[in-house]
């Protein structure tokens, strides 16, 4: 679920930017000013772009926190099993 989202986020921030882009490149060409509206679009993008970062790095952060919880159960029944550790 998390990797759909953070997928669609920066999938949705990446293409957004594209086309905010090309729209300012083109504002500027044209009209010798920024078009607002593609500024305004580009930031959205790069708001999005950040979101979506800042998720995989709390997923990330979030699977390795049960990996190390999983490997600190696993060491604890080893210790109970050899009698080191009372249980």
């Amino acid at each position: 679920m998390a990797g759909a989202l953070i997928t669609a986020t920066t999938g949705a921030g990446g293409l957004m930017a594209a086309v905010a882009t090309v729209g300012l490149w083109t504002s500027i060409r044209v009209e010798q000013v920024p078009e607002p509206a593609a500024m305004a679009l580009l930031v959205a993008a790069v708001v999005l772009l950040a979101i979506g970062f800042v998720a995989h790095f709390e997923h990330q952060s979030h699977l390795g926190s049960i990996q190390m919880e999983a490997q600190r159960q696993a060491r604890r029944r080893e210790l109970q099993a050899l009698g080191i550790v009372p249980g």
